[in-house]
C-alpha cells in the first residue's frame, strides 16, 4: 500500500449568498484595502489516505467528495492536489 495526499476544495456555488465572504470584503474596505472587490469564503480539506496507487486513491478522494464533503445543492467541490508521499 501507498500512501497519498489529497486536497479538495469546496465552494458555495456561484449563485449562491456568500454573507462571510461579504463581511470579509466589508471589513477589508473599512480597513483601508479599497482594492477588494469580492470574497467568495470555501473549505480546503487536507486528506491522507492509502491505496494500492494513484487510480484508486483518486476514486476513494472523489467518492468521499461527491458523498460527504459536498453537499450538491448548494456547493461545487474539486480535488485539487493528489499526490504519493
Amino acid at each position: 500500500m501507498k500512501r497519498f495526499r489529497a486536497r479538495v476544495v469546496v465552494m458555495l456555488q456561484g449563485d449562491m449568498l456568500d454573507p462571510q465572504g461579504e463581511a470579509v470584503a466589508r471589513v477589508g474596505r473599512e480597513a483601508g484595502l479599497g482594492q477588494i472587490e469580492a470574497v467568495r469564503c470555501g473549505k480546503v480539506m487536507d486528506l491522507l489516505l492509502c491505496a494500492h496507487d494513484e487510480d484508486e486513491a483518486r476514486k476513494v478522494v472523489e467518492r468521499l467528495r461527491k458523498r460527504l464533503l459536498t453537499n450538491p445543492a448548494t456547493e461545487q467541490s474539486e480535488v485539487v492536489a493528489l499526490e504519493e508521499m
